[in-house]
């Protein structure tokens, strides 16, 4: 798989813009093209094996992400999520229980729930081919038009989330400058070569030992000198060079701003489509990759974002009304099954139990509907919260859900399963003797009815599911430090069902069966 970026800061002082600054623009916008006698516009690629139009994402800030591409991020996303269930060290008293869950970066939850969706959101019908970074000729390929910008990070992003790749991507300080992207601390990328200035990848004529291809990311160079250099250069290493500007008129695309691409003789017709990804986009996802990779740490001494909030007093085991969000979910009145109808009514529900004390409308539509505007789903919200009061509103049984203005919360003498959870676990917190902890720990075990909203995928629900989780692991982990040895295996036994990827436990069930 390429590297080309690791983990960096996400804000930037500047609004980002998909062209290049304006001190860049006479090198993106220069044109040297040389006279073809047979002008070639596919270079070495031929024509296009197919006129489909490639199916993808697009997401509100303009950025498309073919089909192939939005498949690498939900897997680079479920990859993060393992490998912190698998690294996690329980803690009994809940000090690290929280770390090392930050939420994924927002372009992620975009793309994964857009993905989910039944519906494809590109709208545009024109025929065209995908182009994948794979797929460029060898040599340079220069790039202009509106789209240029856009469609070389999304070749950046496509090389780096290639699940089977293992690229060498190379570029300049100049050219991520140009594109907006952050500078990035090269100590924590292991493929990657970044020099200062064009000239300093001459460098790379005399190395070898590649163990796959070798991708070089520039602006396109002006002046001749510069330009026969990285000739030579492409030659000596077989490299791909895909370049921000004009190169020879045979090896210069016209990219639109939606990534369809045309050779720079417009008139020879439409060649495919390329990525196009916006700045933050492109940190978001280059964030991920990294994170994915392991190249990049994620700070595990940072303080948590999100912590427990136990709602003002569990609902009473006598309610009329049943949440129940542990294992699968179901609403209940009495013993009756509520059916719920509407697709955002269950996130909608889990989420202000993970939050008792309410959310307004502009959070819950970010976590419903992640990456649309909130004008747009303000009614779609409305639509769902009035549906779950009349379908709860059941004998004069006060609906699920309370509405005051513009702030949403789950009636309070609603009886939710996992108010009652976490009740037990902010009491574990709490207790200040040894009997007062196991008396917790024993609740937070029997009250642990499977993981919250199983079955469900949406992005934000994993840091509240796998703090849960931990929680879970943690007190079977309590309470076998103070069982003998018959029990405490028996424990460990439920703590590795509870989460059978975790590797610590294996590993303590072996040294108890060992004792």
């Amino acid at each position: 798989m390429s590297a080309l970026l690791g983990a960096y800061a996400l804000t930037r002082a500047a609004n980002p813009a998909s062209s290049p600054p304006e001190s860049h623009r006479a090198t993106v916008d220069s044109a040297d093209a040389t006279t073809a006698d047979d002008p070639s516009p596919l270079g070495e690629l031929g024509e296009p094996s197919s006129r489909e139009t490639p199916l993808g994402l697009t997401l509100p800030d303009g950025s498309w992400l073919p089909d192939p591409l939005a498949n690498a991020i939900t897997a680079a996303a479920s990859v993060v999520w393992q490998q912190r269930r698998r690294d996690y060290q329980p803690d009994p008293d809940g000090r690290t229980r929280h770390l090392g869950l930050e939420p994924l970066p927002p372009t992620v939850s975009a793309v994964s729930a857009a993905a989910d969706a039944t519906t494809d959101p590109s709208s545009d019908v024109r025929s065209g081919t995908l182009f994948t970074p794979r797929e460029l000729p060898a040599g340079a390929t220069g790039m202009t038009g509106p789209g240029a910008a856009d469609a070389v990070r999304g070749v950046i992003v496509s090389l780096f989330l290639d699940p089977d790749g293992s690229d060498t991507v190379v570029s300049t300080r100049e050219t991520l400058e140009a594109l907006l992207i952050p500078a990035v601390d090269a100590s924590t990328i292991r493929t990657l070569d970044q020099f200062p200035t064009l000239a300093g990848v001459d460098e790379l004529a005399a190395m070898n030992g590649y163990a796959g291809g070798l991708t070089l990311v520039a602006l396109a160079p002006s002046d001749p000198e510069s330009r026969r250099r990285l000739r030579d250069l492409l030659t000596a290493t077989g490299a791909v060079a895909v370049l921000l500007g004009q190169w020879d008129r045979d090896r210069t695309w016209h990219v639109d701003t939606d990534g369809h691409v045309y050779p720079d003789q417009v008139d020879n017709g439409l060649i495919g489509r390329l990525c196009t990804l916006k700045p933050q986009a492109t940190a978001d996802l280059l964030r991920l990759a990294a994170v994915a990779r392991g190249t990049a740490p994620e700070h595990a001494r940072t303080a948590p974002t999100i912590r427990y909030t136990p709602p003002p007093r569990p609902g009473s085991s006598d309610a009329q009304l049943r949440l129940r969000i542990l294992g699968k979910p179901e609403l209940l009145h009495e013993s009756d099954r509520i059916t719920v109808r509407r697709a955002a009514a269950w996130p909608l529900l889990v989420y202000l139990a993970q939050h008792p004390h309410g959310a307004t409308t502009a959070q819950l539509a970010a976590v419903i509907w992640p990456g649309e505007r909130t004008h747009a789903t303000r009614d779609r919200l409305y639509t769902t919260v009035s549906e779950l009061r009349r379908n709860t509103a059941i004998g004069g049984t006060q609906p699920v859900v309370e509405r005051d203005g513009d702030h949403y919360r789950l009636h309070p003498a609603t009886d939710v399963d996992v108010w009652h959870l976490m009740d037990a676990i902010d009491r574990a917190a709490r207790a200040t003797t040894e009997q007062g902890r196991i008396t917790a720990w024993t609740a937070v075990t029997s009250l642990y009815q499977g993981e919250l909203a199983e079955g469900h995928r949406w992005p934000w629900i994993q840091p509240h599911r796998e703090r849960l989780r931990r929680a879970a692991i943690d007190s079977y982990v309590g309470l076998a430090d103070h069982a003998g040895p018959t029990t405490a295996l028996q424990l460990l036994q439920r703590a590795a069902a509870v989460d059978p990827l975790n590797v610590y436990l294996p590993d303590r069930i072996a040294a108890v069966q060992a004792s």
